[in-house]
């Protein structure tokens, strides 16, 4: 049996040095060691995002969602892996379901850029009215960087009241 935590390790170093496969091979034995785990299959899942490998990557944070269907960092990320692929509705989706399950945990650690995500996708379906609901409860000066550059509340907010008009 493999030392989860040392492979781990090991996967996420080769991870940030750009060793792409090789992260995937030791992150893809930890899955089969550990089936169970969630930890395997969401950095796998971030390295095959990386890799721009949408159907992979959404395939595994897809399971961490089956193995822990209460898991908001997994709806989280599969909602800006949908919003990467220009799946705007299932984005809006999972958006929403982070926004659940924290409501009903009090936690909020993920709302506000949940919020602010789902914006995008709402932009995306036209729905502007609803983008706005959502800018209306994040930060003036909030941005995020996505899909290689930097959003921000206002360039979100002045894209749908143009679109309103």
């Amino acid at each position: 049996m493999v030392d989860f935590e040392k492979e781990l390790r090991k996967a996420l170093e080769y991870s940030e040095k750009k060793s792409y496969p090789e992260a995937i091979r030791i992150l893809t034995i930890i899955i089969q060691e550990y089936p169970n785990n969630i930890e395997g299959y969401r950095e796998r899942s971030y390295v095959y995002a990386l890799m721009k490998d949408w159907d992979k990557a959404l395939l595994d944070i897809s399971t961490v969602i089956n193995l822990d269907s209460k898991n908001a960092s997994g709806y989280f990320t599969r909602g800006r892996w949908f919003l990467s692929t220009d799946n705007a509705s299932d984005a809006a989706t999972d958006f929403s379901k982070v926004l659940m399950i924290e409501r009903e945990s009090g936690s909020s650690y993920f709302s506000e850029t949940a919020y602010f995500f789902r914006s995008l996708a709402y932009l995306d379906m036209e729905l502007y009215e609803k983008a706005l609901e959502d800018l209306s409860k994040v930060r003036d000066n909030f941005t995020v960087h996505f899909k290689g550059c930097l959003r921000s509340k206002r360039e979100i907010e002045d894209n749908a009241k143009s679109k309103i008009r």
